[in-house]
Order: structure tokens, then sequence, then C-alpha cells
């Protein structure tokens, strides 16, 4: 699963990058909803690429007039990241956000419906919804539609009820493309040295309830503020200087622990989980003499945690074998 480490580099290498890659991207999926020219929704996501991979702040490259010499970067393209650095925002692209119904984003979730058969249904049947959608189906219109049939109808109305069965669930096929993305971006910021996703997503649930992800940081109470401020949040439900829970505009939940470097082996093992799993460490430590939280390992009556440079140190401290994260389920894997 994945995790990142890198050296401190002091700086703000690459954050505006990342910040208008997403935005970027974002605009191709809008696009692709509103069933624009899938070449205008590629330039986008071309664009997206080209900022990630640049080796110097975009910042840098803008001042000295340099945007259009990047592959992938034209005049139009050019345009907008001068008035995102700024503003702080994107005009067209905050266009596309009143234009497309919020809705739209969870029947694209519906399986066997893409961005394309999403928007077909807003345009010829005006269906923004779910229930919608499902009425749509229930009353037979979709069928309709040239190429859909009775089948579409039942394939629809059998991923609306797999949606909804799973609670407000999220395929781990959605969930961990998005984890990876914010990987990638929170180990830009400064002062971070390892990122990684954690919780049910780590453990390659098939299903999640929402994505965690555990930040190393010298700087905790700014990493959660940067991550905070990111341009795929968006709504902030909660947050601290080492806690925050968020909602993308994705729509998936994200919940950010930040710790101290030091801590950041324990920190991983215990948002990894499962609960069940951690019981029963907390079990063999304490057979032992020890402690085991979030915050590391403890000897009995001792503040001060003992510290591990991965977790497989820390499962040898307490005499077992390294367990991978996919076998943490208290099913006797300890």
């Amino acid at each position: 699963m994945k995790q990142i480490s890198k050296p401190h580099h002091g700086g703000v290498l690459g954050l505006k990058n990342i910040e208008i890659a997403w935005i970027f991207g974002e605009i191709a999926d809008l696009l692709e909803l509103k069933g624009e020219n899938a070449f205008k929704a590629r330039a986008y996501r071309k664009g997206a690429r080209a900022l990630e991979l640049l080796s110097e702040p975009v910042t840098s490259l803008a001042a000295r007039g340099g945007l259009q010499s990047v592959d992938g970067i034209g005049e139009a393209l050019a345009k907008k990241i001068a008035e995102y650095l700024e503003t702080g925002k994107i005009q067209y692209h905050q266009r596309l956000l009143v234009e497309i119904p919020p809705g739209m984003l969870e029947i694209s979730r519906v399986p066997g419906i893409g961005p394309k058969l999403a928007y077909r249904f807003l345009n010829e049947l005006g269906v923004s919804s779910l229930d919608e959608l499902e009425a749509a189906c229930q009353g037979r219109r979709i069928r309709e539609l040239s190429g859909l049939g009775p089948r579409t109808e039942w394939n629809i109305l059998r991923g609306i009820n797999t949606l909804r069965s799973q609670g407000g669930r999220v395929l781990l096929g959605v969930a961990l493309p998005l984890a990876q993305d914010l990987v990638k971006q929170i180990s830009k910021f400064p002062g971070v040295s390892e990122v990684s996703v954690a919780g049910s997503v780590r453990r390659g649930k098939e299903t999640v309830k929402d994505i965690d992800i555990v930040a190393a940081s010298s700087e905790p109470a700014q990493t959660t503020r940067l991550f905070c401020q990111m341009p795929s949040v968006g709504a902030v439900l909660a947050t601290g200087e080492t806690k925050a829970t968020v909602k993308l505009r994705a729509g998936v939940q994200v919940d950010l622990r930040t710790v101290l470097p030091e801590q950041f082996a324990s920190a991983l093992q215990h948002m990894t989980g499962s609960k069940e799993h951690n019981v029963r460490l907390r079990g063999i430590a304490k057979q032992q003499g020890l402690k085991v939280n979030e915050h590391g390992v403890f000897a009995r009556g001792s503040q001060c945690a003992l510290t591990f440079t991965g977790e497989q140190a820390l499962y040898g401290h307490l005499g077992l074998q390294y367990i991978p994260p996919q076998m943490r389920e208290d099913r006797g894997e300890v």
C-alpha cells in the first residue's frame, strides 16, 4: 500500500504545482460529465500531468514567463495558471462546479455508469440525482433512450441498490486512487518526511467507509492546515493541530492524523487497524509488561515511548513476525 518517504527540503517545492494539477484534473472530470469534447478534457489531464512532473515551483516558471515552454501547457492553460497564482482560484473551474449538479458525481459512481452516460441522463431526461435516476428506471424512461433497453434499467437499479446497501461506503477501486493522490500531494508539504494510507484502504477491504492517512511532520499544525486548504477538499468537518476530517469534492470523507517523525511507525500501525487486531496486540503487550497505543510502546509505569524505524521493528519488539496490513483482522494471523 502507498507509503512515501522523502528528505526534508525546507521549502514548498511543488505545492502550487500540485494544487493547480488537481484543479485541472477536476476540470477534466467535470467536462466529461458535461459531455464536452473529449480532446478538451484530455488537454487538461495532460496539463495536470505536466505540472505534477515539474522539477521546479510553477511560481518560478511563471515569473520568468516560461509556462508555455512546458509540454502540455499551452496558452489557455498558462493563463489559467497565472489566474490561480494571482487570485487563488480559476473562474472557469468555479463555473463548471455551478453548472454540474452535485448529484451527477453520485450518479457516475453507480456501477456501469460513466460520465458520458450520466450526462445523457441529465441532458435527455433531466435526471440529476440518484433518486431521480431510480424513478426514471422504475418509470421505464431509460429504455426510451437510443441504444438502451430494459436490461439497462435493471442493471442500473441493481447498481443503485448495491450502492445504497453499502451504507455510504465506497468501493476500494474508487477510494484507493483518491488516497494515493492525496498521499502524493501531502508528501510535498514542507516538514513532511513520511506519509501513508492507513485504515481499511491499506488493509485492502472491498468497500471502505472513509480514507485514513498518517503523516509524519516536523510541523504538524502547518501540515494539517495545508491539508484542509487543498483544492480537492469540499468541506472541513473537524480540525485541530494534529487531526483533520474533511469531505472531498468527490464525496469521500478523509481523516488525516499528523504525528512527529518518531511516532510514525506506531501511529501507522494503530491507524491501519483493524480494531480487533489492535486489541489482540494490546493483550500480547500487556503480558510482557508493556502498553501499546498510537503514540508508541511503553514499559510499565513509564511515560517515555519506545520509538521504531518501522512497523517491522514494532512487531519484532513484541516478539512477532511482521504481519502485512491485509492480514490484520484477528483471524489467526497473530
